[in-house]
Parts: C-alpha cells; sequence; structure tokens
C-alpha cells in the first residue's frame, strides 16, 4: 500500500477512533503524510477546496536517508518529470459526492504513480 493511499484512507472515511468526527468532516488543512516501510512522518500536504473541488500540494519534506530536502520526482511523467517534490501538486480533482470523497488522482512522488 503507497503512503499516499492512508491519505485517501482519511479523506473516505475509513479512519476511526476514539475521537468523534464531525457529520461532514473536510479534508482541508494540513496533513502529515506516514510513510508505510518507515512509520514515521515524511511530509506534510496542505489541502485546499476551490469551488467544490480539493487539491493537495506537498509544502514540507521530511529528510530521510533515501530523500533529500531538494528531492525531485525523477520517476514522474509528464510535466512532473524531475520537478522539485517540494510544493508538488499530488491530490487533484477531488470532489465531495453525499458523504463520500470521489475522483480526482493522487500521485505517489517516490513511485511516480497516480
Amino acid at each position: 500500500m503507497s503512503r499516499f493511499c492512508l491519505l485517501l484512507i482519511l479523506l473516505s472515511g475509513g479512519a476511526s477512533g476514539a475521537l468523534a468526527i464531525p457529520e461532514n468532516p473536510s479534508p482541508v488543512g494540513v496533513w502529515r503524510v506516514i510513510g508505510d516501510q518507515s512509520g514515521e512522518a515524511e511530509a506534510l500536504v496542505r489541502i485546499v477546496e476551490h469551488d467544490g473541488v480539493y487539491e493537495g500540494r506537498i509544502t514540507t519534506i521530511f529528510p530521510r536517508p533515501s530523500v533529500s530536502l531538494d528531492a525531485r520526482c525523477e520517476r514522474c511523467s509528464g510535466a512532473r518529470k524531475d520537478q522539485p517534490v517540494k510544493g508538488m501538486l499530488i491530490l487533484s480533482g477531488l470532489k465531495r459526492i453525499g458523504q463520500a470523497f470521489k475522483d480526482g488522482e493522487i500521485l505517489d512522488p517516490d513511485t511516480g504513480e497516480l
């Protein structure tokens, strides 16, 4: 499972716990991305909403042995190829439909996969 899948699970309401969750939770805000392998925070992603469509950008990268602060998306294709990961749009086109979040795509900059 990609660490960005965790972001999807959280956005879809798949996370549960002892905390009360508002009736219509919003993904807007800053989220920590936890690595599947490391179990540690690897980045911060800021999610914003524009006219009912959500997008998320990497605002902070936490360095680790294989990733530096100036990391580039080497495995990405198209316009994202070799672009800086910090500041990269990795979540786009996500819409709330009823209680669910649908459509959109999430990019994993480690693999270059959507």
